[in-house]
């Protein structure tokens, strides 16, 4: 901006006086001319005052707004204080030279606001990425100790399972077992009573007889003559007929078809076998 002094220095009084103006002939105030320089304030000159000492009264002109006075700075002016001296337009040349500069060095490098934001733009940055990575840490520990509870939990449940599973397995195999030893049992007593029946029944039969003979020697033994009478079934007629040999000459065998046991009489002696109770006792065995 160019000093006000350097504006009115420009008008053409002689004594140096901005606001001191010459005295015209003419009946009306004349406007001062007005310079080529932009931003003046016009005053009235106090030429055509009558009374010279009266202050001065400034000419009802709108004032710019970039170049309206404070009210004192209007007061001094119109006490016609001498003008300053005029700047030397090397000072301002320097001046205008030196204000780029400057403005360059100040624009050159980032203000202290956005320094401030950067800074805080980056730790805002580092508390994000903190926050993040102790998110991450925390879900990845919460995540191990859920799969670890999961699995805990499974392999109670599995536990569990698997107890209830063998206990019921259990009963069931022991049901199954218990019908299979019935069934096993049956089966043997019909195995061991078809097996063993005729076995068992020969053996007797045979032992019967065996004694049947030896019973009718004793009764013969003397060499008396007895009537020794036989009777019961045919087989074992002959089998006691064939256990006696030539003795059995002396016995007279009589077959029932009807009968169990068999009977042998000699006079006042008796003997009878228990082949039907053996056998009943045998099949009641057996069963």
């Amino acid at each position: 901006m160019i000093p006000l002094a350097q504006y009115l220095t420009e008008f053409d009084e002689q004594d140096g006086t901005p606001f001191a103006g010459r005295k015209s002939p003419a009946p009306h105030p004349r406007r001062p001319r007005q310079p080529e320089f932009e931003h003046l304030m016009l005053v009235a000159s106090r030429a055509f005052d009558p009374d010279p000492s009266a202050d001065i009264v400034p000419f009802p002109l709108i004032a710019l707004p970039e170049m309206a006075l404070p009210e004192d700075a209007a007061t001094t002016a119109r006490k016609a204080v001498p003008a300053p001296a005029r700047a030397e337009p090397a000072d301002a040349d320097a001046g205008q030279d030196e204000g780029p500069d400057e403005a360059a060095a100040v624009v050159a490098g980032p203000s202290q606001e956005e320094l401030l934001e950067a800074a805080r733009e980056e730790a805002r940055a580092e508390a994000r990425a903190a926050a993040e990575a102790e998110h991450q840490a925390a879900l990845a520990e919460a995540l191990r100790a859920e799969r670890e509870k999961a699995a805990a939990e499974q392999a109670a449940a599995l536990e569990a399972a698997r107890a209830e599973w063998a206990k019921s397995e259990g009963e069931r195999l022991a049901g199954l077992f218990d019908e299979r030893l019935d069934r096993i049992e049956t089966v043997v007593h019909s195995s061991l009573a078809s097996v063993l029946r005729p076995i068992a029944l020969d053996a007797r039969r045979r032992q019967t007889v065996m004694e049947l003979a030896g019973a009718v020697r004793t009764l013969t033994l003397d060499g008396a003559p007895l009537k020794v009478r036989a009777s019961g079934p045919a087989d074992l007629l002959d089998a006691l007929a064939a256990q006696l040999g030539s003795g059995s000459a002396m016995v007279a065998f009589t077959p029932d078809k009807d009968g169990v046991d068999v009977r042998i009489e000699c006079d006042q002696t008796v003997i009878e076998t228990r082949l039907a109770g053996w056998r009943t006792a045998l099949e009641e065995a057996l069963a």
